[in-house]
């Protein structure tokens, strides 16, 4: 009877450890917008391509892929268990109407802003509600990331003395970006995060992309 009862805790051990090694996994899927020139995709495309170097030396390229299509683009990649599937949309006005459909059919948000264009900031400001607008948003209680992006660029080598101080004079600070935007005035049952980020260097962007998915699973368990 012992036995019996030692080979029975033994095959329960075993039954555990094959179900954590084929357990699935998790899979984000996320709408990145941002008016255009705001530098989404090159955002995106520094992250992709950390994960490319790492997937290179691992020996598992096939892990990432695009898929064009007309006012938008499909990016997969790896990013440690987890597997980010991101609708990179349009930032051309036409195309904006677009936002709303797609982000009723995923589970976080990214949203781009371009610090140094303070003409457009408004503009962008409008887009952004507009998204918190959509029922499934406000409902579902969907994380919005907030990427105050090209935050180095007056500090780019590359530019002239007289570009840097241009574009450091129309940079927006962190709060202002905050002020600007309304984010403060957000219902808090909404999680919304801003990050300061650079799509050249890649400063605060594996960043954002894990805040998102640690509130997409606080969402998921419920506890928002």
């Amino acid at each position: 009877m012992g036995n019996n009862a030692l080979s029975s805790s033994s095959y329960n051990t075993s039954n555990m450890s094959i179900k954590r090694l084929f357990k699935p996994k998790p899979i984000r899927t996320i709408l990145l917008v941002g008016l255009n020139n705001s530098g989404k995709t090159t955002l995106l495309c520094n992250l992709v391509s950390k994960m490319l170097d790492y997937a290179r030396d691992m020996e598992n390229v096939e892990q990432i892929s695009t898929c064009p299509t007309p006012g938008l683009s499909l990016v997969e990649f790896q990013q440690g268990r987890i597997k980010w599937r991101v609708w990179d949309m349009s930032g051309q006005g036409r195309f904006r109407n677009l936002w709303a459909y797609y982000s009723g059919h995923v589970q976080g948000i990214a949203f781009c802003v371009d610090v140094t264009d303070s003409d457009r900031i408004a503009t962008a400001r409008d887009e952004l509600q507009s998204l918190l607008d959509q029922p499934r948003v406000r409902d579902m209680k969907i994380p919005i990331v907030i990427f105050a992006n090209k935050a180095d660029l007056g500090n780019a080598d590359d530019l002239d003395e007289a570009d840097n101080d241009k574009n450091k004079s129309k940079s927006l600070s962190m709060e202002n970006v905050r002020m600007a935007l309304g984010v403060d005035s957000i219902n808090q049952n909404q999680k919304v995060k801003v990050m300061s980020s650079s799509g050249l260097t890649g400063t605060g962007v594996s960043e954002g992309f894990q805040w998102l998915n640690d509130a997409i699973r606080s969402v998921d368990k419920g506890e928002v």
